[in-house]
């Protein structure tokens, strides 16, 4: 079905923002619209369009979380409207399935706080079903459990993390425990831990947690009630893991290194969720490897066949081709095309790579060639205030409901 591009104008509601539905009627009560522009109206069709979901460190002209098509005939972005009233949506985990998406956020006061939206398919509207704040200060990534129902957040500045259930139809957020870490290491940077990434291994049972500032990767097994670390391997003194990407259907496990520009790969063992130290590429060498150069994201493309990091500061793009045996080697390097590039993600079709540039405020497309690996720049790009976070936003969420029926 086609999906026609117009938004109904209207007021912000209580922490909620919508678009428009096809039919153009007026929502529901309970949904309502940012008075922003409508949507592009040369998007002839939803097959030949990408969605993008984008978090930010908001200012009050981009508030919330931003909605960006992709007009792949056009070459084409275009920022069409916030989606969500959130402060500081700077990273995000968007679950197709069950439509639901789950935002890291803070008060207008810097408190952190945990929020759940849920798409409305015949309103096309995201609604605001809980909101509920989160100890500590700095918090800075999700992660997600759907077999389970389960959320972690975790904090940099305070080194805490916290476990919910998710509880009911709504997927009521209710915290089950909090963990806070201790410890140092080598750089200036370490002087405190530092988490930095939460998420769960591709059986849904062991929790990851790092930290940058210990130089340490936390194990927590969530079958449990206490959120206690049943184990922890150590990275090299000054590495300072900030992300993980876990492979589609191998055990392998890759920590990208922000302080030393390093990937080190791990084996986990499905029995009891232990990571067993495999090998280690470094990014960019050790001579330039400086206080402005700090790695920044990790992620592995769909079909497990390559894997690809950001370093900011030189503003590079680096990508490697995943061995048999779970090593890397490397295939392309690439500009970002911006400033201090904060994240990235593929297209939903895997031909492209959208990069944040976050000092820059710009979001830049690339080429991706899906049988090689191997990444081309574009002139294509979009402004954005301080992009830190893009996922791709499946189609099937962007068409009306078939026949008028609820599904």
């Amino acid at each position: 079905m086609l999906l026609k591009n117009a938004l109904n104008k209207g007021t912000v509601g209580k922490a909620i923002t919508t678009w428009a539905c096809a039919t153009a009627a007026l929502f529901t009560v309970g949904c309502e619209t940012h008075p922003t522009a409508s949507l592009n109206a040369n998007q002839a069709s939803v097959s030949n369009t990408e969605y993008f979901l984008v978090g930010s460190y908001t200012a009050p002209e981009t508030p919330g979380v931003q909605l960006l098509s992709f007009d792949i005939s056009a070459q084409q972005l275009q920022l069409e409207k916030a989606v969500t009233d959130t402060i500081n949506p700077s990273y995000l985990n968007w679950q197709s399935e069950s439509q639901m998406l789950y935002a890291i956020a803070t008060t207008t006061t810097n408190e952190p706080r945990l929020e759940i939206h849920q798409w409305q398919a015949q309103q096309q509207a995201f609604e605001l079903l809980h909101s509920v704040p989160v100890n500590g200060s700095g918090i800075c990534h999700i992660g997600v459990n759907p077999e389970h129902q389960q959320v972690a957040v975790v904090n940099y500045n305070s080194g805490n993390s916290a476990l919910f259930d998710l509880e009911g139809p709504t997927q009521t957020p209710v915290l089950r425990d909090e963990y806070q870490h201790s410890g140092s290491s080598l750089t200036s940077r370490q002087e405190a831990p530092h988490l930095h990434f939460a998420g769960w291994g591709n059986n849904n049972r062991y929790l990851y947690i790092t930290d940058l500032g210990t130089d340490e990767i936390l194990m927590f097994d969530t079958h449990k009630q206490a959120l206690k670390p049943q184990h922890k391997v150590s990275t090299l003194a000054g590495d300072g893991p900030r992300h993980l990407a876990f492979h589609p259907s191998k055990p392998w496990v890759y920590s990208l290194n922000e302080l030393s520009n390093s990937i080190a790969i791990f084996e986990q063992q499905n029995s009891d969720g232990t990571l067993i130290p495999s090998g280690r590429v470094e990014v960019i060498s050790a001579a330039n490897t400086t206080p402005k150069n700090t790695a920044s994201a990790i992620r592995i493309s769909p079909n497990g066949k390559y894997l690809y990091v950001a370093i900011r500061g030189e503003n590079m793009l680096y990508g490697y081709s995943i061995q048999d045996s779970g090593e890397l080697k490397k295939v392309t390097q690439l500009s970002t095309g911006g400033n201090h590039p904060r994240d990235f993600n593929f297209s939903t079709s895997g031909n492209y790579i959208l990069v944040a540039n976050q000092h820059s405020n710009r979001l830049n497309l690339i080429q991706r060639n899906k049988q090689t690996g191997v990444l081309t720049a574009t002139t294509v790009e979009a402004s954005v205030h301080k992009p830190s976070f893009i996922q791709s936003f499946d189609n099937s969420a962007l068409l009306p409901v078939r026949g008028g029926s609820t599904q």
